[in-house]
């Protein structure tokens, strides 16, 4: 049985939840940059790196969301907001941009 995947988009400027993590609008745009710039594969592992815990069978649909809506997508901002920590979030987005980056050189 296939499962309905409902888009997730951002209304106004933010996607806002109950217990977010803080951002500032420049920091919020910079991550939403860096992060539509990780691979497809880095991107669906970020989503549970983070604690999110998104089911298995939906990560493709969202990263296929974040991909194709880039800084629209709902799922990019429940990344950002919801992530377990601000630290952990950003030590993987740096760990997959060094990796990247490293890999290019080769």
């Amino acid at each position: 049985m296939k499962r309905n995947i409902i888009k997730i988009r951002k209304i106004n400027e933010k996607f806002k939840t109950r217990g977010e993590l803080k951002w500032n609008n420049k920091e919020e745009l910079k991550l939403e940059s860096r992060i539509v710039r990780l691979r497809n594969d880095q991107i669906g592992a970020l989503l549970n790196l983070v604690g999110l815990n998104f089911a298995k069978e939906d990560i493709e649909e969202v990263v296929r969301d974040i991909r194709e809506d880039k800084h629209e997508s709902g799922h990019l901002s429940i990344l950002i907001y919801e992530a377990d920590s601000k630290e952990n979030l950003l030590w993987w987005i740096n760990y997959f941009e060094k990796e990247n980056s490293s890999t290019s050189k080769e």
